[in-house]
């Protein structure tokens, strides 16, 4: 891998044990034997009842092996780990609910895991506490589980790990509800409510068909980097110091900004999004222009966005090398609530609002503005950006400045 791991746990099943505080000692659990609390399970197994644990719950002990929980509940007394997994390979845990623990599953150094109808519960609110925590897997699938976070934990962090699958997943809560340190990933078909989603230091991730309420999506120091076809209500798109990320085709209502950028994002694309009564619907601003070489923001749709549809800013003189293109954006409805001024004093009310440093490479290109506060487009001041012809202004208040509209 390319990084550190966040936080490393024990080499060995046993030295996992150790650390978690187990009280019981392990025992080997059969296909015919109903596992207790603190056993090491070395063959597939079905339980066939509830387990009520103080510690550990169970630790899998050997490759291939399936944790049917065939729909009952472990449940702990806010200490130890419920499941324990690491250090053997091709193994599945389904079917059941896992609550009431320091974390409920801890899975690590291993290949092929699945993670399946499952139900995770989560209320400890400590340092190092999460519902599932995943360390150097090379292969991980989680499908139709679902999170409740009631603290302000996570409902998984993933760390150092590779191609992992997250499909059909539901978040509630949690402070992170989803962290994510890996490489050839994604998160298709899920839904986060009140918990965000947060890659660090990730590549290769593409985010779609998901659905966000009151949460965000947020990337720092990501690499190819898709977030397509996803419904974000009340929460945004956060990109910083990232590259190569593509948005689109996005819905964004409802948030502090639709899509926002506060620093380093070279060739970055944002087009065909909905950005739908935001204060916001685009929102970028970095030191210098060269932050955002090679940027495109084109074909979006941002109606009723209370400041700006679009905003841009770059403060500094240090040019952008690849060039930078706002065009073909509908902009309709925008600035009636806005009363931020841009750093150069002018107040933030208009479909698109540029404030870009003179002779930098921005073409401004069939933008199409209808009904904003003030301005259609205000490029300003005069020659920070290339007029590429094909703007209309229509029922504006002041129709366009810094490019000509028809």
């Amino acid at each position: 891998m390319r990084h550190a791991p966040r936080r490393m746990f024990g080499i060995s099943i046993l030295t996992v044990v150790a650390l978690a505080g187990s009280t019981t000692a392990p025992l080997a659990a059969h296909a015919a034997t109903t596992p207790q609390c603190g056993d090491i399970i070395t063959t597939s197994v079905t339980l066939t009842g509830d387990l009520q644990c103080v510690g550990n719950g169970l630790t899998v002990g050997a490759h291939g092996v399936t944790l049917d929980l065939n729909g009952h509940t472990i449940s702990g007394s806010r200490t130890g780990i419920g499941i324990i997994a690491a250090d053997h390979n091709d193994l599945t845990i389904r079917g059941g609910t896992v609550t009431g623990f320091h974390r409920e599953i801890l899975l690590g150094y291993a290949r092929n895991l699945t993670v399946r109808d499952l139900r995770v519960i989560h209320d400890a609110d400590g340092e190092n506490d999460e519902g599932i925590y995943v360390d150097q897997v090379e292969g991980l699938a989680v499908q139709d589980t679902t999170f409740v976070v009631t603290s302000a934990s996570s409902a998984m962090y993933i760390d150092a790990s590779v191609d992992v699958r997250i499909d059909d997943v539901e978040v509630t809560g949690g402070g992170i509800g989803l962290g994510m340190y890996t490489d050839r990933s994604s998160i298709t078909n899920s839904t986060f409510q009140d918990g965000n989603l947060s890659l660090y230091d990730v590549t290769k991730v593409t985010i779609s068909r998901n659905t966000f309420t009151r949460s965000h999506l947020s990337s720092f120091e990501v690499s190819g980097l898709l977030v397509t076809g996803n419904r974000f209500r009340g929460g945004g798109i956060h990109v910083e110091i990232s590259a190569t990320v593509l948005i689109r085709g996005n819905t964004i209502q409802d948030a502090e900004a639709g899509v926002s950028v506060r620093s380093v994002a070279p060739d970055l694309q944002v087009v065909d999004n909905a950005l739908l009564r935001n204060r916001y619907g685009i929102r970028m601003t970095v030191d210098v222009l060269a932050e955002l070489s090679g940027l495109t923001v084109a074909g979006n749709t941002a109606i009723g966005n209370g400041a700006a549809g679009i905003f841009i800013e770059a403060l500094g003189r240090r040019l952008a090398e690849d060039p930078i293109t706002v065009s073909g954006n509908r902009l309709v409805g925008n600035g009636f609530s806005g009363t931020d001024t841009d750093a150069a004093g002018r107040r933030i009310d208009d479909g698109l609002h540029l404030n870009m440093p003179v002779g930098g490479p921005v073409t401004v290109t069939r933008n199409h503005t209808v009904a904003n506060a003030d301005f259609g487009i205000e490029a300003l001041p005069e020659g920070s950006v290339r007029d590429g012809g094909g703007n209309t202004s229509f029922g504006n208040r002041n129709g366009c400045a810094g490019v000509r509209c028809r």
